[in-house]
């Protein structure tokens, strides 16, 4: 008999995570989004609802102009897609992030 062992890799866990900005409160300027997390193949950024880009090659992330956001709140959605039979559905992450009507100066 043979004494070599078979090690046998676990599959991946595949796993994603949206960051946004810490504050989401008052978007001024542009502001940068990213997914990170492990088996991911692409990532399909939306924002309420628009494609903005797809992202196929790490790091998955999106620059988002203030001139894109609504005054009031905007959705900020992920659609990650992972590779081979990690995971069987994309999952959709999303988050909020808020516009701040433009300041009226008076004088």
């Amino acid at each position: 008999g043979s004494s070599e062992a078979v090690l046998v890799q676990p599959a991946p866990k595949a796993r994603a995570r949206l960051k946004l900005p810490l504050d989401t409160a008052c978007i001024k300027g542009k502001f940068g989004a990213r997914v990170t997390g492990s088996s991911i193949s692409k990532v399909a950024f939306k924002l309420n609802g628009k494609l903005l880009k797809v992202d196929k090659a790490a790091p998955f992330k999106v620059l988002v102009s203030p001139r894109a956001l609504r005054v009031g709140s905007n959705k900020l959605s992920a659609k990650v897609s992972f590779v081979g039979s990690a995971n069987k559905e994309p999952v959709k992450l999303s988050g909020l992030v808020f516009r701040c009507k433009k300041p009226s100066f008076t004088g």
